[in-house]
C-alpha cells in the first residue's frame, strides 16, 4: 500500500511540475488581466432556492458544472467522492446497501432508517439513497449542502444534501449529443440525448437515454466464470412550458439494472477461523487473497434494482415579484437480490434472496419574494408519503449450530411512514455588504411499521410485532455574511439538525423492541468566500464543528447488523475548495477535508470479533471517516488546427485510513489509498470529441467496503474496489 501512497504522490507533483511548466505564477504575469481571465469555477446554484453565485452562499456547498462533469467523465453516481472531497458514496454495486457520508457521517440505510444525507434529482427527494445510484444523463450540475438542511428543501437532511440537476429542454433551437465508450472488461456504453422547440419560445422536449454493460470483474472459482458485471439502461423525458406567467416543467423517467454483481471476497483470516458446524475453512480461501479478484460463493449473485417517476413543477409569476411554486412528484422503485452469506464453497448459509418495493409520492409548495429588496423571504409547505416492503428468504443446512434439520427464516418487513412540514426562510439586507439569513421548520413524522418472522431455528425463533413512531422537531438555522470587498466574503453561520427515528428489521425475537431513537445535531461553521487576482484563483475554506446527540449507528451481532443509539459524537475539521488559471489553457483544482471524528459519550458500542458484550467506545473515531480527503487535477486545452482543440486532463484523489465497521475492529481497518484517472483527446469546433481514457491508472488495491463475515469465526469479508479501467469514448454533439 506504501508504494501506492508514492504513486499517488508522484502523480500529484507531476500536476504541479506540469503547471510550472505551462504557465508562469499569477502574481508574475505581465498580460492583460482582463483579456487573459479565464473562468473560475463561480458556477450558479440554487442551494438557496433561487440562482446565486456559488461565492454568494452563506453556507459550505461544493458543485460541478456540466462542462466539468463532461471533461471527467463522471457517468456514474458512486464515482462523485473521487471529485469531492469530504464526500463518501458506498455502492459495492448492490443499491439496496447503498449509504453517502458528508463530514465523517457515514450512516447505513434500510427501509426503516432514513439517511443522515438527502439526495434530490430536480427538487425531488430520493428516501432510498440507492434510486440515486445509477448513471447520470444530461446533467447540469451537481450540489453538494454540508450540513444539516431543511428550512429551503423539502424534506429534513441531518448532514447535508446532495442535489443532481438535469438539463431542461432548449424552447427555441434543436440539439443533442450521442456518445459510445468501449473499454477493458468488455465494456461498451452508449448515451444519447435530443431537445428542442415544439412551439418556439413556449413549449419544448427532450429525451435522453443511457446504456451500460461491463464484463465481470470478479472471477468465481466455485462457479467456474467471472462475476461482478454490470448491464443497466435508463430513460429520462421532459416536457418544458413557458408562458407570460406560468411555466411548467414535466419529467418521466425509468432505469432498471440485471446483474450478476456484489459479489464479496474473503478479506481476512484469523486463526483459526472457523464456520459455525463445519470447523476451520482456512484451506478454502483462495491464494492471493482478497486482491487476487478471486470468489469462492457457491450461490450466485443476482441484483435487479428497478425504478421510475414523474414529476410535475409549476411556477407563476405573481404581482409584485412574488413567485409560487408547486412541485408533485410519484416515484417507484423495487430491488431483487441474491447472494451467499457465508462467501464460502460450502453449504453453510445456502441462500440469501430479498424481494424490496417502495413507493413514495410527495407535495412541495413554496412561496418567495423578489430579492431586491431589504428583506428577502421564501416560505413553503411540504407533504410526504412512503410504503415500503421488505421480504427475505434464508435457508441453511442441519449442521449449521448442530440443529438437528434443516432451517429456514422468512422475514416481512412493512412501513408507511407520512412527513408533514412547514419552513420559511428570510433573508435581511442591512447594508449593501452585510446581511444576516434566518430559517425555522417544523416536521411532523408518523411510522407504524410490521414485522413477521417465520422460523423454525431454534436460535432465531418466530416472531410478530407491530410499532409506530410519533415525533416532531423544530429546526433552525442563522448566518450572516459579509463581503469584504466585491471578491472577498466571510460568513458565520449556526444550524440545528433532525433525523427520525426508525425500525430495525434485523433485530431478533430476543430483542424486546425493535425501535431507534430519533437523532439531533448541532452545527457551527464559517468561512470565507473569495476569487482574486483578476478571476485567476479561486479559494474558498470553511471550519466546522457538530455535535450529534443519539447518533443512530450500527452493531453487528455475528449474524446481521442492526441499529443502535450512540448518546454522543462529534465532528470537527476544515474544508478547503480552489480553482487556479496560471494561463488561459490550463485550470488546476484542489479540494481537500481535514476531519477528526469523535464518540464524546458511547459506553455500550459494539465489539469487534470474539469479544463478547458491549464496548465502551467514548474517545474513539467513528466508522468510514477518514481524517483525509484531497483531490487535485490539472487540465490543459490548446489549439491543434484552426478547427481542432487538443486537451489533457490528470486528476488524483487520497483518502487516509479508516474503519469499515461500528465495532472499530482493526481487521476491519482500511489502509489509505489513492486514485489517479487520466485523459487525452481531441475536440472540433462541430462537437466531435475523440478521447483515450484511463481510471485507477497504477491499478491500486483497495476494498471498498469490509465486515464480519456471518458465522466464520475469525473471518472478515468485503467488497474490492474497481481495478485499472482504461478505453476510448467518441461522442458528438448537434
Amino acid at each position: 500500500m506504501e508504494n501506492g501512497r508514492h504513486r499517488g504522490l508522484l502523480a500529484a507533483a507531476l500536476l504541479g511540475s506540469a503547471a510550472a511548466f505551462l504557465g508562469p505564477a499569477p502574481l508574475a504575469m505581465a498580460q492583460d488581466a482582463e483579456e487573459q481571465a479565464a473562468n473560475t469555477d463561480d458556477i450558479v446554484v440554487t442551494a438557496q432556492r433561487r440562482e446565486q453565485s456559488i461565492q454568494d452562499v452563506p453556507i459550505s456547498i461544493a458543485a460541478m458544472s456540466a462542462e466539468r462533469i463532461e471533461d471527467s467523465g463522471l457517468t456514474n453516481f458512486a464515482n462523485l467522492e473521487q471529485s469531492i472531497s469530504g464526500l463518501t458514496t458506498v455502492a459495492n454495486g448492490d443499491a439496496r446497501a447503498a449509504r453517502i457520508g458528508i463530514r465523517g457521517v457515514t450512516t447505513a440505510q434500510e427501509n426503516g432508517k432514513q439517511s443522515s444525507v438527502g439526495v434530490y434529482v430536480d427538487g425531488v427527494f430520493m428516501s432510498r439513497v440507492g434510486m440515486s445510484f445509477a448513471d447520470l444523463p444530461d446533467v447540469e450540475r451537481i450540489e453538494v449542502l454540508r450540513g444539516p438542511q431543511g428550512t429551503l428543501f423539502g424534506m429534513n437532511t441531518a448532514a447535508g444534501l446532495i442535489h443532481m440537476i438535469t438539463a431542461r429542454p432548449d424552447l427555441d433551437e434543436f440539439g443533442g449529443h450521442v456518445e459510445t465508450v468501449i473499454g477493458n472488461y468488455d465494456r461498451i456504453e452508449a448515451r444519447g440525448s435530443i431537445t428542442g422547440p415544439i412551439v418556439p419560445g413556449r413549449l419544448g422536449f427532450s429525451l435522453g437515454a443511457t446504456s451500460t454493460n461491463r464484463g465481470g470483474i470478479i472471477y468465481n472459482s466455485t462457479l467456474g466464470r467471472d462475476v461482478d458485471d454490470l448491464d443497466r439502461w435508463g430513460i429520462r423525458g421532459k416536457l418544458l412550458y413557458d408562458g407570460d406567467d406560468v411555466s411548467a416543467l414535466f419529467i418521466a423517467d425509468y432505469q432498471e439494472e440485471d446483474s450478476n454483481c456484489c459479489v464479496k471476497v474473503l478479506s481476512h483470516l484469523r486463526p483459526p477461523a472457523t464456520f459455525s458446524g463445519f470447523g476451520s475453512v482456512t484451506a478454502l480461501a483462495p491464494p492471493g487473497f482478497p486482491f487476487a479478484r478471486v470468489a469462492v460463493t457457491n450461490v450466485p449473485n443476482y441484483n435487479r434494482p428497478e425504478g421510475g417517476g414523474l414529476s410535475a413543477e409549476v411556477t407563476w409569476d405573481l404581482d409584485g415579484g412574488y413567485t409560487l411554486t408547486s412541485l408533485s412528484a410519484w416515484r417507484t422503485w423495487s430491488i431483487f437480490h441474491q447472494d451467499d452469506p457465508d462467501g464460502l464453497p460450502i453449504d453453510g448459509i445456502t441462500g440469501f434472496r430479498i424481494w424490496q418495493d417502495h413507493d413514495q409520492i410527495s407535495q412541495e409548495v413554496r412561496l418567495a419574494s423578489p430579492v431586491d429588496g431589504m428583506f428577502s423571504w421564501q416560505v413553503g409547505l411540504f407533504y410526504f408519503d412512503r410504503n415500503s416492503t421488505s421480504d427475505d428468504y434464508i435457508t441453511y443446512p442441519s449442521t449449521l449450530r448442530g440443529l438437528g434439520q434443516d432451517g429456514t427464516n422468512i422475514n416481512n418487513f412493512e412501513i408507511e411512514a407520512q412527513t408533514l412540514a412547514a419552513f420559511g426562510h428570510v433573508t435581511w439586507n442591512l447594508t449593501d455588504r452585510l446581511s444576516a439569513t434566518g430559517g425555522v421548520r417544523y416536521t411532523n413524522e408518523t411510522q407504524d411499521a410490521h414485522a413477521v418472522q417465520v422460523s423454525n431455528n431454534l436460535a432465531n425463533p418466530s416472531f410478530n410485532r407491530t410499532a409506530s413512531l410519533d415525533e416532531g422537531a423544530t429546526t433552525w438555522n442563522v448566518s450572516a455574511e459579509y463581503d469584504i470587498s466585491d471578491d472577498i466574503m466571510i460568513y458565520a453561520a449556526a444550524g440545528h439538525g433532525f433525523k427520525p427515528g426508525g425500525f430495525d428489521m434485523n433485530r431478533t425475537a430476543a430483542f424486546t423492541t425493535f425501535t431507534f431513537e430519533e437523532e439531533t445535531n448541532t452545527n457551527i461553521e464559517a468561512g470565507v468566500r473569495s476569487v482574486l487576482f483578476d478571476n485567476r484563483l479561486l479559494l474558498n475554506a470553511t471550519v466546522f464543528n457538530t455535535n450529534f446527540e443519539n447518533f443512530q449507528t450500527l452493531a453487528f451481532d455475528g449474524l446481521r447488523f442492526f441499529n443502535t443509539n450512540a448518546p454522543e459524537f462529534e465532528t470537527r475539521g476544515l474544508e478547503i475548495e480552489t480553482t487556479l488559471h496560471p494561463t488561459d489553457n490550463l485550470t488546476l483544482r484542489g479540494s481537500a477535508t481535514f476531519i477528526n471524528t469523535e464518540y464524546i459519550s458511547f459506553p455500550n458500542g459494539p465489539c469487534p470479533q470474539g469479544v463478547a458484550g458491549s464496548c465502551n467506545l467514548t474517545g474513539r473515531k467513528l466508522y468510514q471517516a477518514p481524517d483525509t480527503t484531497w483531490a487535485v487535477s490539472a487540465q490543459y486545452e490548446h489549439e491543434l488546427t484552426e478547427a481542432w482543440n487538443w486537451f489533457a486532463l490528470g486528476e488524483y484523489n487520497y483518502r487516509s485510513g479508516a474503519y469499515s465497521g461500528a465495532s472499530l475492529d482493526p481487521y476491519l481497518h482500511q489502509n489509505g489509498f489513492g486514485l489517479a484517472n487520466f485523459r487525452l483527446g481531441v475536440e472540433s469546433d462541430e462537437g466531435l470529441r475523440l478521447e483515450a481514457w484511463v481510471r485507477n491508472a497504477f491499478n491500486e488495491d483497495y476494498m471498498n467496503f469490509e465486515f464480519n463475515s456471518p458465522l466464520l469465526t475469525g473471518g472478515y469479508a468485503g467488497f474490492v474496489g474497481e481495478p485499472q479501467m482504461y478505453g476510448v469514448r467518441i461522442r458528438k454533439e448537434f
